[in-house]
């Protein structure tokens, strides 16, 4: 149940800065996740905590201890890789039992630390099987079985379900989550997939270019994100560039090319005729045959449609010119909208994110690299 805190860490290969001073608290018991752009320093990060590779700088400690040259084998953590490294010629119960039996444990010790772990990870009558006989999912439980049997209790896991279709996926990291928590362990997740970081994650840390963009719980990253970048990132969003010319309190007004609309900024520092970027996500913007009442009602024309299982999503064109994305969850009252209709878009005040205009400019501050 260990805590875990990173001090400005980097990591430099050759001209390459994977890391750059990288600070981090990590609590007791905690699940959290790292995501980011491929190539954003999450896998350099997970390795430096885990031993695998040595920062260029900085310091990590466990429970206060510096652990920063520790060697791999003595960190008393437990690493998952995304490529389910078995030993083919080891049976499941052997496999997990590798760690205890390299450790010297008794072996009645060691007999019932493998059977927790099996039963844990509900492996029970797989106990004999080799690797080959098993499904991935089965793999992976193995793998994770393996890197608990000796106690750890900082469990790493790189990208430990990439490998998996789908439905095994959605099915193991509900599994994962449970096990984490009922074991009251710290773990360290490295995903690309968002959703399933947002699912099973106590708080996510959003990574971009070796560097910490933001962290926080899934509902505040998703629902009230702090940065552009983790709007865009972290599921999709609408964006817009405006001028502010009113603001009443905490209510903001602003132009957005000839289109007024008005934005609840609690947190935004703007004043009067300052650039700035509206956010919005598809499933808020609400769509209508006739001119809501309320404010921020736009007339748009529907140009595509698309189908993606669960929802559609029209992407549609205001009179002002911007291209709106708009999501709808499939429902038995879903709307009849065709491609060619004109129809109004509602842009509700309290969905809308208003941030200071990026100093190099919207597309830099969304790019992944």
């Amino acid at each position: 149940m260990p805590s875990v805190n990173i001090e400005k860490i980097s990591k430099k290969y050759g001209k390459i800065e994977a890391l750059k001073k990288v600070s981090l608290e990590i609590e007791e018991r905690e699940y959290l996740s790292i995501i980011g752009p491929s190539g954003c320093g999450k896998t350099s990060l997970i390795k430096s905590i885990g031993g695998i590779i040595e920062p260029s700088e900085g310091e990590i400690f466990v429970d206060e201890h510096n652990i920063t040259k520790t060697l791999l084998e003595d960190r008393n953590a437990g690493y998952v890789f995304q490529e389910i490294a078995l030993f083919p010629h080891l049976k499941v119960n052997e496999n997990i039992g590798y760690g205890p039996l390299v450790k010297g444990e008794n072996p009645v010790v060691k007999k019932r630390q493998v059977g927790e772990m099996i039963d844990l990870l509900n492996l029970d009558g797989q106990e004999s099987f080799f690797p080959s006989e098993l499904s991935g999912g089965a793999k992976q439980k193995t793998a994770i079985g393996r890197a608990l049997a000796s106690g750890s209790k900082l469990l790493l896991l790189d990208e430990p379900l990439g490998m998996l279709d789908l439905k095994i996926r959605t099915q193991l990291r509900y599994e994962l989550r449970k096990l984490v928590k009922d074991l009251g362990l710290t773990a360290i997740h490295v995903t690309h997939d968002q959703e399933e970081a947002m699912s099973i994650s106590d708080r996510i840390v959003i990574m971009k270019a070796g560097e910490i963009v933001e962290v926080g719980t899934p509902r505040k990253l998703y629902t009230r994100p702090s940065k552009i970048f983790t709007a865009k990132f972290l599921g999709e969003a609408n964006f817009f560039e405006g001028k502010v010319t009113e603001i009443e309190g905490e209510n903001y007004k602003v132009d957005i090319s000839g289109n007024m609309i008005t934005v609840l900024g609690e947190d935004a520092v703007l004043k009067i005729n300052d650039k700035c970027i509206i956010a919005i996500r598809p499933e808020y913007i609400r769509l209508n045959k006739e001119k809501s009442e309320e404010n921020n009602s736009w007339k748009c024309r529907v140009v595509e449609e698309s189908f993606k299982g669960n929802a559609i999503i029209f992407i549609l064109i205001a009179e002002n010119g911007s291209r709106l994305s708009v999501k709808y969850v499939l429902t038995k009252d879903e709307p009849e909208i065709s491609v060619g209709d004109e129809l109004y878009a509602t842009l509700p005040s309290s969905h809308l994110l208003i941030y200071n205009y990026p100093i190099d400019g919207l597309d830099a501050e969304l790019a992944l690299e």
